[in-house]
Order: structure tokens, then C-alpha cells, then sequence
């Protein structure tokens, strides 16, 4: 059934019949500083801890970009002309995203064994960690954003004083207010803090660096693709949400990405898909060893008569 009335204030209902009473955000005004694209990995990780976010600068190559920027271009179009094209962003959908990266050129696979992975994921979601979602956005010139939200927030029961996820979002173009650049509200990943309005970007603050630079972000923290408010051009960014390993993902790596795909994969990119046993969780036909890279068998063990033959 389709609800009817203001979204606003059904949203606000909810709030009131949860458990959990959030509280409205600090005025970031009073902020004696905000995060800051730079080179310094220290420093980010102490502006995720602090802040919720960080940016990596120079976080690609010109070359990594290049072949990036190509692929997706290249993919975006060709998914248009095949008819399969996903859009969205508002009325006249100008936004285009692309789903399952893994499946989509060898360029995306090797992104998920960049060094960054290695230093942020693993000490912020343990051993284990995989992806939800590898996705892209195509942001253009009128795109009316999205209403503010955490990427933890489908995950049930609701566990907002614990992360569950990282997101690596990949700018592929010079990203700022204007073309729709994230808008954020710092610090809302600490304590029981949420937007008055989800559908206003008031009091937000917005992801701005160079192309190459990588903006990292966890589940709690509250944002939204920003309206793109530009006349030409378009905003191109590449998302890698990793989640715990108990999570279960957004996609279902271990079913969409072909066996073709995962043949060539690098122990990195399977683990991210989901293809890694972390302690009894992950296992084929049984218990296999913790941190074993698993396959879909190619004789699994179906139902069989009293003399070991097929039933």
C-alpha cells in the first residue's frame, strides 16, 4: 500500500516509536575546523574517528583515473544503448548508476585491491570484512539529491552506537558544492544524533576535493548525494561500501559476479565479494578453516541411496 501525506512528519512518527530518541546535530558553525583533503593517512583516520569522514588526496594516479574514467564512461554508455540504464536523482532521472562493478571490466576489480583498503578497512571492521556494494554514480546537472541518511540504517536491530561499514567513495572528477558534491553532517557518527528534516540539507557541510581524491565514511554518519545545481558537465564517483563480516551485503556478490569474473580475481577481490570464511561463517559444505578462499563446488554432495549412489 502506498502511504499517503507528509513524508516528514512519518518519519518523525517513527522516531517516536523507536527505542532509540535521537538528538538534533551540533550547529557546525561552532566547528573550529573541518576535515580537509590531504596526504597524511594518520590524519584522516583521526578525522574519521573525530569527524565521521576524511579525504585521501592523490589517493589515484593520473593513470588510475584515466583508465577509471574511461571504463566508466565507456560502461555508462554502453548500458544506455543496451536498454539496461538504471536513472534516478529526481523527476527527470538525470543521475545514472551503475550496479555490480566486479562484473563490469577488470579496472573495477583491480580498485579493490588498492593499498587503501589494507589501511583503513581492516582496523575499522576486523577480519573478515567484505563488500555490501560496488556501485557508481553519475551525478548531472540537475539532480535534486537525495533525502539524508546513514548507510546503517537498514541494518536491523539497530545498533547505532556500533559501526558496521566503511564506505571508499572514488572522485573520479573535481567534486564540490555545485556538481553535487556529498553533503554531511559532521560528527553525526558520535552518540544518538540525527537531521530535524531529512529532506533539508540545512546545516550541512559538503565533499569537495580534486579528482583522484578518495572520501572516507562510516555507516553512522548522516548524508546525501547533493543536488547538482551546475550547468554542464557531470560529477562521476565509484562507491565501495565494505561491511563486518556478519553483515549480510546489499549485493549478492557470490551470485551476480560471474564465475569468469572470480576465476581472475585476486585473493583481495574475492575476499571482498564475499568468497573468504571468517571464523564458522562463509564455509562450503561444512566447515572449512578460517580465512579459507571458497569456490561454489563443482560436486557437491547431493542426496544419495544407502550404496553412495544419487537418490
Amino acid at each position: 500500500m502506498q502511504s499517503t501525506g507528509d513524508a516528514r512528519l512519518g518519519v518523525k512518527f517513527a522516531d517516536l516509536l523507536s527505542p532509540v530518541q535521537p538528538s538534533s546535530p551540533p550547529d557546525i558553525s561552532s566547528y573550529a575546523r573541518l576535515p580537509e583533503p590531504t596526504t597524511n593517512i594518520e590524519q584522516v583516520k583521526r578525522d574519521l574517528k573525530e569527524f565521521g569522514y576524511g579525504f585521501v588526496k592523490d589517493a589515484l594516479s593520473p593513470e588510475q583515473l584515466a583508465v577509471l574514467q574511461n571504463r566508466l564512461k565507456d560502461q555508462a554508455e554502453g548500458e544506455v544503448s543496451a536498454g539496461v540504464a538504471y536513472f534516478d536523482g529526481g523527476p527527470k532521472k538525470p543521475n545514472q548508476r551503475i550496479w555490480n562493478l566486479p562484473n563490469k571490466g577488470q579496472e573495477f576489480l583491480d580498485l579493490l585491491s588498492h593499498p587503501l583498503v589494507d589501511q583503513f578497512i581492516p582496523d575499522f571492521l576486523g577480519d573478515g570484512y567484505h563488500l555490501s556494494s560496488y556501485t557508481a554514480n553519475i551525478n548531472r546537472p540537475g539532480s535534486k539529491g537525495m533525502g539524508m541518511h546513514t548507510d546503517q540504517i537498514t541494518i536491523n536491530p539497530a545498533i547505532p552506537q556500533y559501526p558496521l561499514g566503511l564506505n571508499l567513495m572514488w572522485f573520479l572528477t573535481d567534486v564540490n558544492e555545485e556538481n553535487g558534491g556529498t553533503r554531511i553532517l559532521p560528527k553525526s557518527h558520535n552518540g544518538l544524533v540525527a537531521p530535524d528534516n531529512i529532506f533539508d540539507i540545512a546545516g550541512t557541510t559538503f565533499a569537495s576535493g580534486p579528482a583522484g581524491t578518495c572520501l572516507v565514511f562510516e555507516s553512522r554518519l548522516w548524508h546525501a548525494t547533493g543536488p547538482n545545481v551546475a550547468k554542464d558537465g557531470e560529477r562521476p564517483v565509484i562507491l565501495q561500501f565494505y561491511v563486518r563480516h556478519f553483515v549480510r551485503p546489499q549485493e549478492n556478490f557470490t551470485l551476480s559476479v560471474t564465475p569468469e569474473v572470480v576465476a581472475k580475481a585476486s585473493d583481495a577481490a574475492k575476499q571482498a565479494m564475499g568468497f573468504r570464511v571468517t571464523a564458522t561463517l562463509g564455509g562450503v559444505e561444512g566447515f572449512r578453516p578460517d580465512g579459507t578462499l571458497v569456490n561454489r563446488p563443482e560436486n557437491p554432495i547431493m542426496a544419495l541411496k544407502t550404496d553412495g549412489s544419487r537418490l
